[in-house]
């Protein structure tokens, strides 16, 4: 099964996405967790074989000065942590989405943004849409990852149901 994978993300969204240096240092913290090592493990991986898929926000620049504003809460007066400032101003800037289960925090940001925000739900729900794991593997994946983070307590299938038109016209759109 391939819960907790990071060439599973790879398959899925191929050379679309980047990861900020800053979600990168919180995501180094998953090898200490044991059901967390092995998606630690193959994202240093991806880091090793795509170079320049890890971005900086480079020091001085406009890119940094919107990071800070978005972190100290100049936006909408919420203050943000480093990894969600850093993967909003990304999007932003290089007109992306975002990818984040942390709702809480980048939900209503986006909205107001008009950014597009991945979840793991919909992450599931790609990979089921593009053949790359069965309904029944990502609903055993689903319950899995409910173990180790905050997820709806639905079964997969029905967010499947409520998710998979959308998303299907949304991959059509993006050339997937």
């Amino acid at each position: 099964m391939r819960v907790n994978k990071f060439d599973f993300l790879v398959d899925c969204f191929g050379e679309c996405f980047r990861v900020p240096l800053e979600v990168r240092a919180e995501l180094k913290r998953m090898k200490i967790n044991p059901k967390l090592k092995s998606f630690w493990e193959g994202f240093k991986d991806f880091e090793n074989e795509n170079p320049g898929k890890v971005v900086e926000i480079e020091t001085g620049s406009d890119k940094q000065k919107l990071f800070n504003f978005i972190k100290n809460g100049g936006f909408f007066g919420q203050i943000m942590g480093t990894g969600e400032s850093a993967a909003l101003t990304h999007a932003m800037v290089e007109n992306g989405s975002v990818a984040s289960n942390n709702l809480r925090d980048v939900k209503e940001f986006c909205e107001r943004q008009n950014i597009d925000v991945i979840c793991s739900e919909h992450i599931l729900v790609y990979g089921c849409l593009q053949g790359l794991i069965e309904n029944e593997e990502a609903d055993k994946i689903w319950e899995l990852m409910k173990e180790v983070q905050t997820l709806p307590q639905e079964e997969f299938s029905k967010i499947f149901k409520r998710h998979s038109d959308v998303m299907l016209s949304s991959l059509k759109k993006r050339g997937f």
